[in-house]
């Protein structure tokens, strides 16, 4: 009987470790695709198939930028975790996209959900999300997501044919909330837009929530339903759009 009974327990013991998903087993993952887990961020969305969900599974802190090349989805699940770039460099990123320098795959689908991306406070001309170069369509969804940076959240550069952004339910924040060097279609509902100026003061030193530059003066922006505000700490003026 007692043989039956450890043979029993042992069964049982091998039932549970059979039915925890792989990542439940794997100490120290960063982020998973299905139940693949992977130790680092950047490791998940290397090997995350076009169109993948790469979903966080802690807080994440990154010193280089993220390249993206191909349609993904970055979820931060119902804790909302966050993606940190603690890099002091002037331009540094969260996210890049950069058709001069990489091969993207087009249509590219870039959707952040439920995740808080910090982009670094200091160095200049900081980022959370940079798109250059790209020749294709692409398409970056915002879903209650945070995205802040001490530069800027959203940097539309030059070179771009087609981008459209979607940002709902999201907040964002930096010295603009987003700017646009290149064409593009800009949809905000049930979001919060923050232009927060916190350099010292100088006459050079004024910017704006919405910035669009000569180049991108086709550019279609909507904001429904939302918060767009503008803050100043040292006395520079902050606009809410300039063009």
């Amino acid at each position: 009987k007692m043989k039956k009974r450890l043979l029993a327990s042992f069964l049982s013991i091998m039932m549970v470790l059979t039915l925890l998903p792989a990542t439940a087993m794997a100490e120290g993952n960063e982020a998973q695709i299905g139940d693949v887990g992977y130790a680092t961020l950047q490791e998940a969305v290397q090997n995350a198939k076009p169109g993948e969900t790469v979903e966080l599974l802690t807080n994440v802190e990154i010193t280089e930028q993220i390249e993206l090349t191909k349609s993904i989805v970055i979820d931060g699940g119902e804790n909302q975790y966050s993606i940190t770039n603690t890099s002091t460099a002037d331009n540094a990123r969260v996210f890049n996209v950069d058709g001069s320098k990489q091969t993207l795959e087009f249509p590219l689908n870039i959707t952040l959900q439920n995740v808080k991306v910090i982009g670094p406070s200091t160095g200049g001309y900081t980022r959370g999300l940079n798109v250059y170069g790209a020749d294709g369509d692409v398409n970056i969804t915002l879903n209650n997501t945070e995205l802040s940076a001490g530069h800027y959240p959203i940097n539309i550069a030059s070179g771009n044919t087609d981008v459209a952004i979607t940002i709902h339910q999201s907040m964002l924040k930096g010295y603009c909330a987003f700017q646009l060097w290149s064409d593009a279609k800009v949809d905000v509902t049930d979001s919060t837009l923050i232009g927060y100026n916190r350099y010292a003061y100088h006459d050079s030193n004024g910017f704006t929530v919405i910035m669009v530059y000569d180049s991108a003066l086709h550019s279609e922006i909507n904001v429904t339903n939302s918060l767009v505000k503008a803050i100043t700490t040292q006395g520079n003026n902050e606009n809410i759009v300039s063009i």
